[in-house]
C-alpha cells in the first residue's frame, strides 16, 4: 500500500479534463447533492461536488466506468446512495475501486473483494485526478 505523491492539477482542471471525456447528465443541485452527501455521511468532498453541479452523474461508454453520483436521467436505478447499501464499508466514488473508505477514513484505490488496498490519497481531488489518470483513455 502507497500514499498518492505526483503532482495533481488544480480542481477546476480535473473536473474540465473530466468532463471533457465523458459522458454527462444534466446538472445536479446544491439540494440534491447535499441530500446524497449527507445520506452516506460523505466527508468534504469539494472537487466532486463542483464536478457533480457540472453533471449529476458520468459515464466512459469506452471501458464502461461510471462515476456514482445523483442517478441518471436514463434512471437505471443507481446512485451514490444506493452503491452505498451495497458496500457498507466505502462510499464508492468511481467505479466501486476509488472510494472514501467509512471504516479507514480515507480516499483510496482499493480491491473491495479481497479488501486490498493499492494507493491512499490526501484529498478528493487527488483521488480523482488518480482514478481518470488511470482509468480514463483520453483524460
Amino acid at each position: 500500500m502507497t500514499s498518492a505523491s505526483s503532482t495533481v492539477p488544480p480542481p477546476e482542471e480535473i473536473i474540465e479534463r473530466i468532463l471533457a471525456v465523458a459522458e454527462t447528465e444534466e446538472p445536479g443541485t446544491p439540494e440534491a447533492i447535499d441530500h446524497t452527501f449527507h445520506t452516506v455521511g460523505m466527508p468534504e468532498a469539494p472537487t466532486l461536488r463542483k464536478l457533480l453541479l457540472r453533471s449529476r452523474s458520468l459515464r466512459f461508454s469506452k471501458n464502461e466506468m461510471k462515476v456514482w453520483g445523483l442517478g441518471d436521467t436514463d434512471n437505471d436505478g443507481y446512485d451514490l446512495i444506493t452503491f452505498c447499501d451495497l458496500y457498507p464499508e466505502c462510499i464508492p466514488i468511481v467505479d466501486i475501486q476509488y472510494a472514501w473508505h467509512r471504516e479507514k477514513q480515507v480516499w483510496c484505490h482499493w480491491n473491495h473483494t479481497f479488501d486490498e488496498f493499492f494507493e491512499f490519497y490526501p484529498d478528493d481531488a487527488t483521488m480523482l485526478h488518480a482514478a481518470f489518470t488511470h482509468l480514463a483513455a483520453g483524460y
